[in-house]
């Protein structure tokens, strides 16, 4: 069975996710990234959006992930990881 690439997430929406995940900060995923904080934030809405469920939870200036969220986060680190053994191979 052939994957639909048209229904999955965009790879810098799920960068952006596992960097904040990973950072806990949108803040440090955007200097991480070489981005601004809001091109952070958006990607996370829109692969919130596209999900059709919060990643994660907004308080004020700071962030936690929601349960979805750090499932999620395991999932997508597992991936990257995934993707770096492979580059190295």
């Amino acid at each position: 069975m052939a994957t639909d690439w048209r229904q999955m997430p965009s790879l810098t929406s799920l960068r952006a996710f596992a960097a904040t995940a990973e950072l806990r900060s949108f803040s440090q995923a955007a200097r991480a990234l070489n981005v601004t904080t809001a091109a952070v934030a958006q990607q996370v809405r829109g692969l919130e959006d596209h999900l059709g469920q919060a990643l994660v939870q907004r308080d004020g200036r700071g962030m936690s992930l929601t349960a979805e969220g750090a499932q999620l986060a395991v999932a997508v680190g597992e991936g990257f990881a995934a993707f770096g053994r492979g580059a190295d191979a």
